[in-house]
């Protein structure tokens, strides 16, 4: 239907003059219901067809598709159940744009027009949300639409019929969502509720089975059946497993066979039984674990609210709101659901949770009709899940669970995605690939004994069963048992060491991420700044400082010479401006002695301006002992910008001084040369006009002439951003105390200097100061205090800095090193984010120069000049052209670039670091653009919106204390201190981790290929099998994993964060690897072949001659020494001592290999550097490991009754010598080959990603 519909449009086949008939007849030929998403799409694609015009520019007409659009419109309104649900999402101001009802009024036919009279009739009378029609009528069609819908009353009061709509029951109740652009009373009889009684229970009820409950929707968590089985599912348990029942087969036929089996043949099946168990139950009790940390993040839910109930307040759990119910809200409560404002007293609500901004916004109850707003700008509203931080309210519910913002965002986070990581599918891919070349490896061991028998003339039944059970044996030496277990509890080991250090990771595969990071995006706020501002330097005719830090009112203020004032010393304009300091803010901060700690309460700005007037010993203490009480109070707001207070002193004798100069004193020599005349007129304005001088008289004291002192105990202290206080002064005071009039030269050197300040990195507020006559201002009067905010007397500038942690500019650094760029995002001014990125060399002088170079060279080798720059800086055409500040971009410019042109923002070179005035909404765009450039991004966020973005990331950090849970849930990592170097510890630790997952394979596998080898040579060779399965499983569980893990925990090589990041794209091991793991594991093998085979052709020959003669031969504990032909006598030639000397070359080749392999854990610690160059014993537990493994089997050796279930017997001294000769040759062998790799990667020039080898 919709495709039909959209089509018929876009052709242009439905003409202007549609009418309900031809609609109908295309509805029902194609009777279908629409769904919620196909119903969404078509209203959009209408709405959107509405209101088009013809191009001309004159006397622009809709267009026939507009006006059939409209008919189209009409006709599923009353149709469609869907249509009209997807309809109603859409506010009266939105449709008043969209359909232009009054062109439509104004342009159609009069067919057309009774086709408008029919939607508005439906809208109000069906919905009622549309039931007042002027909303979304412009007033120019207003009088023909209310003559259009009285015919259609009168006709129905007639008996006609009017328009129909199938609207269910339920479907009458108003949709949730946002009521902004409408009044509060109209909202009230939307929902049909009452703002003083609120619900009754019963229509609560009823509304609960509409709406649903107020509950956020949580993902479903695995039960601990599917771990386990997603565990057993496991490719390499699978094949462990097979080869587990292989060897049960093997050792049934056995027992049938010969009446008894050994006891080593049923060890080798335990032992792989329980290397099974052990990798499976590492794994499930690691995720068993992870998915209780998921459940203790669950809390966002507001668990109680206050509600309007049957005309009675309670106190209902959050979960029983529906739409339509009354709340009130109190200071320090969390709000409970989307509420639409009734009432708003100094109400002041931190959003921080939705928008990023850590600043409270002041609510209004004023319908908002603009369109497109942001959460933050929608003041007549309070959003779930944010904090009342001043003030009361009450509130209409519009919105509860997951139709409330937080509940679509969290809709959104409750979506289940594919979470394993390249390394966890490529480790797969290997698993799949050893069990490939296991079964490949059988097949040819099992072909060479075959051909061998055959060649002997010994081919029979028992010699294929015996070929079978070698080729088993080969395939265990080929799996490594141990890869999966010791991979997890490597991992679990490097989260344990991150969580010390203040980073919890939820996944044990998000370890792997962090080694592959190369951008990081960070908030500035309580992130790379320590999140507590400070007041840095006050400007007020001259500049002085404050000392101590931004938690304690410990220090002292001094000026630029460093010298320090006592308290009756103070110029009268720092007085003054530490009073506005002081009595101008809400702020307060006391000492606790149980934690011995100041602590402050309030907005962090104005706490920092309070410690400012405490370290000059003037703080709001100071000022109500002198008298001074509180009048009144102008909340800051987004609109003016500004805070004012209004104090009035109750003692005469301190009353502000003020003095005026003599004459309109400025430092302009222009001004020096006005006129007396000019100087008259102004003078005589001045007796007049409050806003070119100081105020005339108290209730106290008689005018004074100029240059004499006034006192004034009525005062308006004023705060705020520089643009606002400074715009609405007209006059200075000097350091001294002398008020004179303000220039427009004076303006802009005010402003000037706010912006130099604020390319500082300092956030900077302008102060001032009003005097008053006592009866100039009343509370209950019909003024308002905001009204005398004019005509200011300005009083200096205070920069505030958040300073950077001061581990972070160490972590940058570090980050530099490491390849890994730095992105700030902030909402900070563009000057202020630059100057604290170059504080941090998030940028530096170094990467200005290059970008410089770099836009010439790209405009083919010319230097363009400084305005070239400034224009294409400036230019709002030219995306992706040279800017003056290449590193820096606005929320603004990021909006510029649409779907379309993402691909201009991600081709930006350089891309930018720092980005200013965004939002959270910002971030999704930010992380989407850098994933489209390759990169590997990790993304910070503390706010709900910042969710997506963090989810978006490959690897996203929530905050840990001021973050939300929801944010948490779809965060990878947490930062339980919220400082930057944590993010630094854990990609170091990520790469660490990386690096020794990487060392254990190459060590694991080289140890096995070494055992595949060794089996493959003595086959091809003719010499007696040299290991039996249980030997085998000995070796890889007993030798082999105990230094395997010791590197899972090996310390960081010394270039672990000065080398680029790994590309996650690259296989575990690229072709230069394999080559040397299979370099590794062959001269393993091929000194393990020459031992055993000079052996036993030097000292046991007979044994050599029984293995030539044949089968296979095994231990003593074995079944079989060998097999001949029926008519050749074996025992004359199997003596005992051949059987012997047998078990001991056997004992010799496996004690060979084991010891190289145990010395290879060390030359495995860097696959490029030398082993001499670290130091053996940093790694306590390898020596540990290596020196458990040793005398494992050492006691394999020579313990009675253990060697002889492992088949192995006592070795004299000269073969220990052997073993160790072997073990010196090998190490020769490896770091050759090092230095071979060495000279190669000098010769290599390194791209953006570090390639090992």
């Amino acid at each position: 239907m919709e495709s039909l519909l959209r089509d018929a449009l876009l052709n242009e086949q439905l003409n202007a003059d549609i009418q309900f008939d031809q609609m109908k007849t295309i509805y029902d030929v194609n009777r279908a219901p629409l769904d919620k998403k196909t119903a969404r799409a078509l209203v959009a694609f209408l709405l959107s067809k509405c209101g088009q015009k013809t191009e001309s520019k004159v006397n622009p007409e809709l267009l026939p598709k507009a006006k059939a659009a409209l008919g189209v419109l009409t006709f599923m309104l009353s149709q469609d159940q869907e249509f009209q649900a997807a309809f109603e999402t859409y506010g009266p101001s939105v449709l008043k744009k969209k359909l232009k009802l009054e062109r439509h009024v104004r342009e159609g036919p009069e067919d057309h027009r009774k086709t408008v009279y029919q939607l508005v009739y439906i809208m109000r009378t069906r919905f009622r949300k549309f039931s007042d029609w002027k909303d979304y009528v412009a007033a120019p069609a207003r009088e023909q639409v209310a003559a259009g819908l009285k015919a259609i009353e009168d006709s129905v009061s007639a008996g006609g019929e009017a328009p129909a709509v199938y609207r269910p029951p339920e479907s009458c109740l108003p949709p949730p969502g946002q009521y902004h652009d409408q009044s509060w009373e109209k909202v009230a009889d939307i929902f049909e509720t009452d703002v003083k009684k609120g619900l009754t229970t019963d229509e609560a009820q009823l509304r609960c089975t509409r709406y649903g409950k107020n509950a956020l929707p949580r993902p479903k968590p695995p039960s601990p059946w599917k771990i386990l089985l997603e565990q057993l599912a496991d490719f390499m348990v699978i094949i462990l497993l097979v080869v587990t029942v292989l060897e049960i087969v093997v050792n049934i036929v056995n027992l049938v066979r010969d009446g008894h089996t050994s006891a080593a043949d049923w060890v080798a099946v335990i032992v792989l039984f329980l290397v099974v168990f052990f990798n499976v139950l590492v794994g499930f009790l690691q995720e068993m674990k992870a998915q209780k940390a998921l459940e203790a993040l669950e809390n966002l839910q507001v668990p109680h609210a206050s509600v309007m109930r049957d005309g009675n307040a309670e106190t209902l759990e959050s979960a029983q709101l529906v739409p339509g119910d009354i709340v009130m809200l109190d200071e320090g409560c969390q709000v409970p659901a989307d509420l639409r404002l009734v009432e708003a007293i100094n109400l002041e609500v931190m959003e921080a949770v939705l928008t990023g901004e850590s600043e409270a916004v002041l609510k209004t109850t004023a319908p908002l009709t603009q369109s497109g707003l942001a959460l933050g700008d929608i003041k007549n509203m309070c959003f779930m899940g944010t904090s009342v931080m001043r003030g009361r309210g009450v509130g209409i519910v519009t919105a509860t669970g997951k139709t409330s913002e937080v509940g679509k965002i969290s809709k959104e986070m409750a979506k289940t995605e594919d979470t394993q990581t390249l390394l966890q599918k490529r480790l797969k891919g290997l698993g799949k690939v050893l069990v490939i070349l296991a079964v490949v490896l059988c097949i040819i061991v099992v072909a060479i004994n075959l051909i061998r028998y055959y060649a002997a003339h010994h081919l029979g039944g028992e010699q294929i069963f015996e070929a079978v059970e070698t080729g088993i044996s080969l395939g265990v030496s080929v799996i490594p048992e141990g890869l999966i277990a010791v991979t997890t509890i490597t991992m679990a080991l490097g989260v344990q060491r991150m969580a010390k250090n203040n980073a919890v990771v939820k996944r044990l595969a998000v370890v792997e991420s962090l080694g592959s990071i190369t951008v990081i995006c960070s908030d500035k706020t309580g992130t790379l700044t320590e999140g507590k501002m400070k007041a840095e330097e006050l400007s007020c005719g001259s500049l002085f400082h404050f000392s101590g830090t931004g938690s304690s009112p410990e220090g002292e203020i001094f000026d630029a010479d460093e010298k320090q004032y006592a308290q009756n010393e103070y110029p009268a304009r720092l007085k003054t401006a530490l009073m506005a300091c002081a009595l101008c803010n809400n702020s307060s901060i006391s000492f606790h002695e149980d934690i011995g700690e100041y602590v402050p309460v309030g907005d962090p700005t104005e706490v920092a301006i309070l410690l400012a007037a405490e370290k000059g010993k003037m703080n709001k203490g100071y000022w109500l002992e002198q008298g001074w009480e509180f009048i009144d109070e102008v909340a800051f707001d987004s609109d003016r910008k500004c805070m004012s207070v209004l104090y009035h002193c109750t003692k005469k004798s301190n009353a502000l001084h003020v003095v005026l100069a003599s004459g309109n004193t400025t430092d302009d020599a222009d001004d020096k040369k006005k006129s007396k005349k000019d100087k008259k007129k102004k003078s005589k304005k001045s007796k007049k006009d409050d806003s070119t001088t100081t105020t005339t008289t108290t209730t106290t004291e008689a005018a004074t002439s100029e240059g004499e002192v006034q006192k004034y105990r009525s005062v308006l202290l004023a705060k705020g951003a520089p643009e606002s206080v400074i715009n609405n002064c007209n006059r200075k005071m000097s350091l001294s105390g002398e008020v004179s009039q303000m220039t427009k030269k004076d303006i802009k050197k005010l402003e000037q200097e706010a912006l130099e300040m604020a390319s500082r990195g300092l956030r900077v507020l302008a102060l001032a100061m009003k005097p008053m006559q006592d009866d100039e201002y009343t509370k209950d009067g019909q003024q308002k205090l905001a009204d005398h905010e004019h005509g200011l007397v300005y009083l200096g500038l205070i920069g505030l800095i958040d300073p950077p942690r001061l581990e972070v500019k160490g972590a940058i650094e570090e980050c530099r090193g490491a390849g890994i760029n730095v992105v700030m995002i902030t909402g900070d001014h563009p000057l202020t984010a630059m100057a604290i990125a170059k504080q941090l060399n998030i940028v530096t002088e170094e990467d200005e120069r290059e970008a410089v170079e770099q836009d010439d060279e790209e405009d083919g080798g010319r230097k363009m000049t400084e305005r070239e720059r400034e224009e294409a800086a400036g230019s709002v055409e030219m995306k992706g052209a040279p800017r003056k500040d290449a590193y820096l971009m606005k929320g603004s410019d990021l909006d510029a670039y649409t779907e379309s042109d993402m691909d201009l923002l991600v081709d930006l070179n350089p891309f930018p670091r720092v980005f200013a005035r965004v939002s959270p909404q910002h971030k999704l765009k930010i992380v989407e653009a850098l994933k489209k450039r390759g990169e590997i991004c990790a993304m910070t966020g503390d706010g709900v919106n910042d969710a997506p973005a963090i989810k978006k990331a490959s690897v996203g950090v929530a905050m840990g204390k001021t973050g939300t849970d929801l944010t948490k849930d779809a965060a990878s990592m947490i930062l339980m201190d919220d400082n930057f170097k944590t993010i630094v510890l854990a990609i170091r630790e990520g790469r660490v981790i990386y690096d020794n997952i990487k060392k254990f394979i190459l060590y694991l596998l080289s140890c096995n290929s070494a055992e595949v080898y060794t089996m493959l040579l003595c086959g091809i060779i003719g010499l007696p099998v040299p290991f039996s399965a249980i030997m085998i499983l000995w070796v890889n569980l007993i030798a082999d994993l105990p230094p395997a893990l010791s590197l899972g925990v090996d310390p960081a090589e010394p270039d672990v964060m000065t080398r680029r990041p790994r590309n996650p794209k690259d296989n575990i091991f690229n072709l230069r690897t394999v080559i040397l793991l299979l370099f590794q594991g062959f001269s393993i093998a091929a000194l393990t072949v020459l031992v055993y085979g000079l052996t036993l052709l030097y000292e046991a020959p007979d044994a050599l001659h029984l293995g030539y003669r044949g089968a296979l031969y095994t231990t003593v504990s074995g079944s079989s020494l060998g097999s001949s032909a029926p008519d050749e006598v074996v025992d004359s030639s199997a003596t005992e001592q051949a059987q012997a000397d047998l078990v001991r070359c056997q004992t010799l080749c496996l004690n060979v290999m084991t010891f190289m392999q145990l010395v290879h854990a060390y030359l495995s610690r860097s696959v490029r550097n030398t082993v001499f160059q670290r130091n053996i014993f940093s790694n306590y537990w390898l020596v540990g490991g290596v020196l458990l493994s040793a005398a494992c089997m050492v006691i394999g050796v020579y313990v009675p009754g253990l060697n002889s279930l492992l088949g192995q017997t006592s070795l004299p001294a000269i073969d220990w010598a052997k073993i160790l000769g072997a073990c010196v040759v090998h190490i020769l062998f490896v770091e050759v080959y090092k230095v071979v790799l060495r000279l190669k990667a000098r010769n290599r020039v390194q791209g953006k990603w570090y390639d090992e080898v």
